[in-house]
């Protein structure tokens, strides 16, 4: 029940659309001046002690093509961002084709972090990812964003899947799973020797355990949290209960009529 320890951002993903109808500017990017770039949004990073940050991502299209610079700043600081293809350019390019989609291998980004006055990883820097990102003639819209850091959390709770695998929630949302409760199968479950509190131990007379492990292999699931109700007709019991209990009294009178009997046979002699 300990808090999960932090996580600093190493990879990043941005999925956006970026305006075709935009012509472009040729005003030299300033991140004050909204008519020097087109599109930008935002996102939270996180440094190696947990700290949130503020990513902030600028797309400015380049005039007459279909290039667009993606420059960043991180808590209002210069963040140079580089791209993969063409090599360690900066600002970061990425092109489009004429269907809108974007040339391969201008996907992958690097946004060096080592202006910063915190660090963010060993490398000082952390990926980040456009692919599935498009430029069509509708407005921009961010369409996902996703990164893997986080800061500590407490732990939240747990839970125990069909699959018998233990998770760990912790209060940021992240999940562990912890370990897996297995199930087996004997093929000679009467071979099985009893141990004393419900417990059982494996033996050659029971054959080889089969080992449930995944859905593909499962021969039974593990339902966490419920209790097992009867799996009787409880009318029906009670009933056959109450005339197991008139058969009991009939007989008992039955005896005492003997017991009588004996008594009168004894007193004539």
């Amino acid at each position: 029940q300990g808090a999960i320890p932090p996580s600093a951002t190493t990879t990043s993903a941005l999925q956006v659309n970026v305006d075709a109808r935009l012509a472009g500017t040729a005003t030299a990017f300033n991140p004050t001046d909204l008519n020097s770039f087109e599109h930008s949004t935002s996102m939270t990073v996180y440094d190696q002690l947990g700290d949130d940050h503020t990513l902030s991502v600028y797309f400015k299209r380049q005039v007459g093509t279909n290039i667009w610079e993606v420059h960043a700043r991180t808590d209002g600081v210069n963040t140079p961002m580089t791209s993969t293809v063409p090599v360690g350019t900066n600002p970061a390019l990425v092109q489009f084709d004429v269907d809108g989609n974007l040339v391969a291998g201008t996907v992958a980004l690097t946004v060096d972090t080592t202006a910063l006055p915190v660090a963010f990883n060993p490398a000082n820097s952390f990926t980040f990812d456009l692919a599935k990102s498009s430029q069509f003639g509708s407005a921009f819209q961010v369409q996902d964003l996703s990164q893997d850091g986080y800061t500590s959390s407490p732990f939240a709770g747990y839970d125990v899947g069909s699959d018998g695998n233990l998770s760990i929630t912790y209060a940021n949302g992240e999940v562990r799973d912890i370990f897996k409760v297995g199930l087996f199968k004997f093929k000679n479950p009467e071979g099985l020797q009893p141990i004393g509190s419900s417990g059982w131990l494996a033996t050659e007379q029971a054959g080889p355990e089969l080992i449930s492990l995944s859905e593909e292999t499962a021969f039974g699931t593990i339902q966490s949290g419920a209790l097992e109700e009867a799996n009787v007709d409880l009318t029906s019991e009670l009933v056959a209960m109450i005339s197991a209990q008139r058969v009991y009294q009939a007989n008992s009178q039955t005896i005492k009529t003997q017991d009588q009997v004996l008594q009168t046979i004894t007193n004539l002699r």
